[in-house]
């Protein structure tokens, strides 16, 4: 099942809280063989920059070497108008920094349903998907603009 699913760049899980979704990433994970950048949202992440910076963090705790010009920036104080140029740079070092292929698990991603600027921030990602990444995102609830 889990060959199946990294074929597809984004995979989307909804159900219910206590449906397994976490504990089926998990597994996903586990039998994929490849490393895995998990992110669990929190009420935080509802701000860009906090989101960015922990998506920055999960990336890095799965390829230590990687990602340090965004790093940097973030722990040089970006400003919230640079959500979008963050995103971009983020992207293109994820394109730069990592050949292999690795999970990203974006867990309670319902935590963001009236979040538009970090919504929008998780859009452009899924749009601009690093070739060398799956996204698996894992929510109670699903937000249409994200499909």
């Amino acid at each position: 099942m889990l060959s199946d699913a990294l074929e597809y760049e984004v995979v989307v899980v909804s159900a219910p809280a206590g449906y397994g979704k976490s504990t089926l990433a998990i597994d996903w994970a586990d039998d994929a063989g490849i490393p895995v950048a998990w992110l669990s949202l929190d009420r935080q992440d509802i701000d860009p920059l906090v989101f960015i910076t922990n998506r920055v963090g999960a990336v890095r705790a799965a390829f230590p070497d990687a990602l340090d010009d965004v790093h940097q920036r973030l722990v040089g104080g970006a400003n919230p108008s640079d959500d979008s140029t963050l995103i971009g740079q983020f992207v293109a070092s994820v394109h730069r920094d990592i050949d292999d292929l690795f999970l990203m698990v974006i867990d309670d991603v319902h935590v963001l349903k009236a979040a538009d600027e970090t919504l929008t921030a998780l859009d452009t990602l899924v749009r601009g998907l690093p070739l060398s990444m799956r996204l698996y995102l894992l929510s109670q609830t699903v937000r249409s603009r994200l499909m």
